[in-house]
């Protein structure tokens, strides 16, 4: 029975760990795509944001994705938006406020660069803890530190340094607490070993 209950152990930190490898793989590859995409991809939310009117006086969002051109109408500009004094409307002219101002190439690039050493970190640390070393325990904290307090950094206490700190900080914390359970299937540095 004691067996089984430490196989089972076992083979939930393998998949925490799997989860991981993925999660934090693909965090790296995004990091650099975003990084190398930061001007590119600040235009056209920019443009998308902006005050584009077609022929008949509509607001019109034209976004340009792998060469096809979408073009949005909306009976809703920033003028309508700025007299609306309803609490929605202020909501959003807030979030839209926060979005045009966090929407820089330099903080676009440094959020890639934050994500990328988080994901790194994070990535390592499942690495030594499919190895049942603990050090990769406290790795993966200081990642997921990393991942919250860098958005917090870079835009500030803004909409979109909230929003990037608890998306972070909820998946985070999850993985933390349930890697956690497992923590006394790990070892010490120096007492490294398999799943066999």
């Amino acid at each position: 029975m004691k067996e089984t209950v430490q196989t089972t152990k076992a083979t939930f930190l393998m998949v925490l760990c799997i989860l991981t490898f993925l999660g934090s793989g693909l965090g790296v590859v995004t990091s650099i795509t975003g990084y190398r995409n930061a001007k590119k991809d600040v235009t056209q939310v920019k443009d998308a944001l902006s005050n584009k009117k077609d022929s008949t006086g509509q607001k019109t969002d034209t976004v340009k994705k792998n060469g096809v051109t979408i073009t949005i109408n909306n009976s809703t500009d920033s003028a309508q938006l700025a007299q609306d004094t309803s609490k929605g409307g202020k909501l959003a002219k807030k979030i839209i406020s926060s979005v045009q101002e966090g929407m820089t190439v330099e903080k676009q690039q440094n959020s890639s660069i934050a994500s990328l050493l988080s994901s790194l970190l994070c990535l390592v640390g499942a690495i030594l803890m499919w190895m049942l070393n603990r050090k990769g325990y406290y790795l993966y904290i200081i990642g997921v530190i990393v991942s919250i307090a860098a958005p917090l950094l870079i835009y500030g206490t803004t909409i979109l340094g909230y929003t990037g700190a608890g998306m972070s900080g909820l998946v985070g914390i999850l993985f933390i607490i349930l890697y956690g359970v497992n923590f006394n299937k790990l070892h010490n540095p120096n007492a490294v070993e398999n799943f066999e």
